[in-house]
């Protein structure tokens, strides 16, 4: 090999009768053979969906209308570019990257949480959409999957422990949260379907890992409902029975059945679905809104107690179930799921009526009988409502508001990682750019 690069070298003398052109092919035909010797061209290799990827979503869907399609899109980099600045930090080892729970300089100590596996998990979504315009991607989301896999559930070593503090170590809870698992397993079929799995992780393979724990400890035996984590236990009935709404995921399920041809993860996305639509009729037939968590279920799904796992809103839509506008119309857009596009339609047309189109009538936290919890705004819901939107035309005002507010080319709030971050996951659907492996 070294010859051959010597002679092509304007500089030396090749032997008499061998023509560039030849020996172009022949340095070309070398660099190819060494790159998968040592795994450097798969690597590294052009992802196969470069951003801007813009997704044919289901028919009868909208985007923002009042501007052209190459200002979306460049939103989306302006935001990506402050979110990853921000938020998205090497640390903790070679080669580690993690999200951050706060983005200020000196936030965090030996003893104050640093990430969450949420954060690694929506952080591995994000990063596959950008690659093409983010050289990078590729490099930061094998970061995040080491972080991911140096931080095992203390039940599971392909689960990961929820929270991480500034010492690096996980915290004294290591049990996993659903959430951030299933869009680990998400962010891994993604990476594939981007870069292919035989660089240096193998990422089908490792996706495959994280959903067979997944099974075996997270997906209720008999109802098919995602649960809160591998912690719950059988003997404490209230929260073996319980679910985090925002860890009913009906796209990623989808997703997992595709990859596993298993029909199990399809009962789980149709048991998720079914039970949104029972607590919107039973619970909040004139709103449609979902509490954070409900228990009782299946047989008597109903909103959980104020304090239930410490959660003072619980019951209420609050921080967790605020995604679920965003979950359910992604599952529409998607895949063209009838009964998500139900769902959303049921939170989306009470909310254009209580807002009056007004977005900033949009309040961070509901009762599910409609009354606003606070008097302020937040992105986590007025993004994910701006998502839900685009399921019909008779949101395209809404959309085009709430896409004029969330699309900004700061991150916004540096100790409101999750706001950034769902800021981030909502601009790339809202601009037509979210797809699925």
């Amino acid at each position: 090999m070294s010859f051959l690069l010597a002679c092509h070298s304007e500089n030396a003398s090749c032997p008499k009768g061998t023509s560039r052109s030849f020996l172009n092919i022949l340095l070309a035909l070398t660099v190819v053979i060494a790159g998968v010797l040592f795994g450097s061209i798969a690597h590294a290799g052009a992802p196969s969906r470069p951003f801007p990827h813009h997704t044919a979503y289901a028919s009868g869907t909208i985007l923002p209308s009042h501007k052209p399609r190459t200002a979306l899109d460049q939103a989306v980099r302006t935001f990506y570019d402050a979110w990853k600045l921000a938020f998205l930090r090497p640390g903790c080892g070679a080669g580690r990257y993690y999200v951050a729970l706060d983005g200020r300089p000196g936030a965090v100590d030996a003893q104050t949480p640093l990430s969450v596996s949420e954060g690694i998990g929506l952080g591995m979504l994000i990063v596959p959409h950008m690659a093409g315009y983010d050289p990078n991607a590729q490099a930061l989301f094998d970061g995040l999957y080491r972080f991911f896999r140096d931080h095992p559930s203390q039940h599971d070593p392909d689960l990961m422990a929820w929270r991480q503090m500034g010492d690096c170590a996980s915290s004294d809870d290591p049990n996993s949260a659903s959430d951030g698992d299933l869009n680990i397993a998400y962010g891994l079929l993604l990476a594939h379907a981007q870069w292919g799995s035989t660089g240096k992780v193998a990422y089908r393979a490792e996706a495959l890992k994280v959903l067979a724990a997944l099974r075996r400890h997270v997906i209720h035996p008999a109802t098919d409902l995602v649960q809160m984590g591998d912690w719950v236990d059988p003997a404490y009935p209230l929260e073996y029975e319980a679910v985090r709404t925002s860890d009913l995921m009906p796209l990623q399920l989808r997703a997992f059945n595709r990859a596993t041809g298993q029909p199990a993860w399809a009962d789980s996305a149709a048991a998720s679905l079914g039970l949104l639509a029972r607590l919107q009729q039973n619970w909040a037939p004139g709103t449609g809104l979902v509490p954070d968590f409900a228990v009782g279920t299946p047989a008597q799904p109903r909103p959980a107690a104020p304090g239930f796992v410490g959660e003072p809103r619980a019951g209420q839509f609050a921080f967790n179930a605020c995604r679920v506008p965003w979950q359910t119309a992604a599952d529409y857009l998607l895949d063209g799921s009838a009964k998500a596009r139900a769902i959303t339609m049921r939170m989306l047309t009470w909310l254009q009526t209580a807002s009056g189109g007004d977005i900033y009538r949009i309040y961070g936290g509901y009762y599910l009988n409609g009354a606003p919890t606070v008097g302020w705004n937040h992105v986590c819901f007025t993004g994910a409502f701006g998502v839900g939107a685009m399921v019909d035309g008779r949101f395209q005002d809404l959309l085009n508001d709430i896409w004029d507010d969330i699309a900004i080319t700061t991150a916004g709030d540096p100790a409101d990682y999750y706001g950034a971050t769902l800021r981030m996951v909502y601009l790339l659907t809202m601009s037509g750019n979210l797809w699925r492996p």
